[in-house]
């Protein structure tokens, strides 16, 4: 996704939103009139206090009715508390401005408003389908709004990130937790029809871009030119083009770019000690005692090692070394997915490594182990 490319062409829809529907369909719709500067209606009256009030009286006198009384400080503070942080107000003195100071700068404003931008973009926290497996860390994209709102972020700065935050030259690691937004679609990680369901995924991207960013409904010109509407069909699809790139794969991966910096340096950190430990221990064994062994099979160039498992014993299994027999050996009762871990029961490799772990999570009677033919190990 380029962004040199994508953002040009969301701003020639949005004006070509904001072209007036009679210049295309002579039949004018408020939606997609240019905004333009009206006067002031003049009148006199104590409940007009700002221009806005003098718009909704002379409204109001046009049908023959009349305002409604000033409501009182305490209805007002409860309404605005309500309007701002979703919460009941708290004890409060002071003056009118100081209290939407303070409630601006709470926290639980960004999450009453994150909750409605979340409500926009279709925010969840599995992909639906039958299975309605978890959407991985995609919290991490939900307190990104929240923080965005809490911060006052650039309004064209928070489309961008969601759209194209990870090609961005400035891009932090806000920016790429923001394209989340990609992937809170529904996703069906087994489709019956995989071209179909990619073409789905990618269309609910451009219809919630087109709601959610542009305020434009991108449903009739999915399948038609509509006289009502000012987005052809060719304009929708020029738009789907810009995301068509994205593979499944990007869904169900798409946190790997959102491991949080500190979390990945302790776990590299991590990492390092355990090597340095492993490095050590390994410079205490004699290899000269092994020499006899370390020698390559001759037919280990056409059968190279490949580790694989299955969760069920298959009718032809085609599996390279090593395996194991699920008749001999279960670990259903701690392996996560509560069935048996399914592996052949007789294994060897066809080039000894510089390092080898077996590591069974389970019940065994014996373990055997042989280097070419020759047993090295026997035991539990």
């Amino acid at each position: 996704m380029s962004v040199k490319h994508l953002i040009p062409a969301l701003s020639a829809i949005a004006l070509l939103c904001g072209t007036s529907t009679a210049e295309k369909t002579n039949a004018p719709y408020w939606a997609y009139q240019r905004v333009l500067n009206v006067s002031v209606p003049e009148t006199e009256d104590p409940f007009v206090a700002n221009p806005i009030d003098a718009f909704i009286l002379t409204a109001l006198r046009e049908k023959g009715l009349s305002p409604n009384e000033q409501a009182t400080r305490e209805q007002l503070i409860r309404r605005l508390s309500y309007d701002l942080t979703g919460l009941p107000p708290q004890n409060f003195e002071g003056e009118w401005s100081d209290l939407v100071d303070q409630l601006l700068a709470s926290p639980r404003f960004g999450e009453k408003f994150a909750s409605h931008w979340l409500d926009l973009v279709r925010y969840a926290e599995t992909n639906g389908f039958e299975r309605d497996s978890v959407k991985p860390e995609i919290w991490r994209y939900r307190d990104y709004v929240i923080k965005a709102f809490n911060e006052d972020k650039p309004y064209n700065r928070f489309l961008l990130e969601q759209l194209a935050g990870d090609q961005l030259p400035d891009k932090t690691f806000d920016s790429l937790v923001a394209t989340g937004f990609m992937t809170l679609m529904q996703r069906d990680d087994e489709p019956a029809d995989r071209p179909q369901a990619h073409a789905d995924t990618i269309g609910d991207i451009v219809d919630v871009t087109g709601e959610a960013f542009l305020g434009v409904t991108f449903n009739c010109c999915k399948c038609h030119d509509h006289k009502g509407d000012p987005v052809t069909q060719a304009d929708y699809f020029s738009v789907m083009s810009f995301f068509d790139g994205i593979q499944q794969d990007d869904f169900k991966a798409a946190h790997h770019t959102w491991i949080d910096p500190e979390f990945k340096a302790r776990r590299e950190q991590d990492l390092q000690s355990t090597n340095s430990e492993i490095d050590a221990l390994w410079k205490s064994v004699d290899l000269a005692q092994l020499d006899p062994y370390l020698k390559k099979s001759p037919d280990a160039q056409a059968h190279p090692v490949d580790w694989k498992r299955a969760l069920r014993i298959p009718n032809n299994p085609g599996w390279s070394l090593p395996s194991f027999d699920s008749s001999r050996f279960n670990a259903g009762e701690n392996w996560p997915h509560g069935k048996p871990l399914v592996l052949r029961g007789d294994f060897g490799l066809q080039e000894i490594p510089g390092q080898l772990f077996i590591y069974l999570q389970g019940q065994v009677d014996t373990l055997k182990i042989f280097i070419n033919g020759t047993m090295v190990h026997e035991g539990a």
